[in-house]
């Protein structure tokens, strides 16, 4: 178990950035740290999933901080990163390359009812008769409802024509408006988006090397531009893939906690790959997905 008294007087006294890696709730280490006064920047970056290759997709909300998590990395600022052993694995394309960056609208902008909906299909929020949570979009005539993930209540835009006219965040269980803000920044709902530069280059180097049903299945995946259910075939889309630690400009302290064993984390993601070729799912091999580093 890890003493946090002791932790955030460790991480204080370092000069740089630091990585902590733990199986503890992150949103758990993340209040304690900052009770106890950690005075550096405190991100999160939660697991693509719960377990190695899990078929659901994060949730918007989980996405939405790793993508913030990334950006936050160009701003040459110091921090804490706490991050569970899994996500340590993972390998993931530059952030410039995925296409994640945020639409920022304020009232009285151009806007099409159109262009929105194409956006909130790329960035991958659903369609619902009614916005209760993170990623859901509604339309209703003029009023387009959203839940942004990275956002506390849902917003509620109001359109003259292609003008914004307001913007109000509103009560997600009442579905009553509240205050008006002036203006606002949609993250995406995924990490994974699509242009046709990445199809193309899906379909030069892998298409003719998949099985028919395999092919038909990531063609379906193609068709709906959203990334929501890709799980973890991002990597037949995007030709660079990197370990979390390239983002750090300089080698980060990185503090692990004594139970983990990562050698047995990297086996199960072996196991797990194994299980599924011998099941016949489509998976990925782990050098692909994941990061041997120990």
């Amino acid at each position: 178990m890890i003493n946090f008294h002791k932790l955030a007087e460790f991480l204080n006294q370092q000069e740089g950035s630091c990585v902590v890696i733990t199986e503890i709730d992150l949103s758990t280490i993340q209040q304690s740290l900052k009770a106890l006064g950690l005075t550096k920047k405190i991100l999160t970056y939660p697991a693509r999933g719960a377990f190695p290759y899990d078929p659901a997709p994060p949730a918007a909300v989980d996405a939405a901080m790793r993508i913030k998590t990334i950006e936050y990395f160009k701003s040459d600022q110091c921090f804490c990163l706490l991050m569970s052993p899994l996500a340590w694995f993972e390998k993931r394309p530059l952030l410039d390359d995925m296409l994640c960056k945020p639409l920022h609208m304020q009232a009285h902008d151009t806007l099409t009812h159109r262009h929105l909906t194409d956006v909130l299909t790329l960035y991958s929020f659903q369609n619902s008769d009614a916005v209760t949570k993170p990623g859901q979009y509604a339309i209703r005539g003029d009023r387009v409802d959203l839940f942004p993930p990275n956002a506390t209540y849902p917003v509620r835009i109001d359109f003259f024509g292609d003008t914004i006219e307001t913007i109000k965040v509103f009560d997600p269980t009442t579905q009553k408006s509240m205050t008006t803000v002036p203006k606002m920044s949609l993250w995406p709902a995924s990490e994974f988006m699509i242009d046709q530069s990445h199809i193309d280059y899906y379909r030069k180097n892998y298409a003719g090397q998949l099985p028919q049903i395999d092919q038909e299945m990531v063609e379906g995946l193609i068709a709906q531009r959203s990334g929501k259910n890709w799980g973890h075939l991002w990597p037949l889309f995007y030709d660079i893939s990197h370990h979390i630690s390239y983002f750090w400009k300089d080698t980060p302290t990185v503090f692990v906690e004594p139970t983990i064993d990562l050698s047995k984390i990297w086996k199960n993601i072996q196991d797990v790959y194994a299980q599924g070729h011998q099941q016949g799912r489509f998976v990925l091999e782990p050098q692909q997905v994941y990061c041997s580093v120990m």
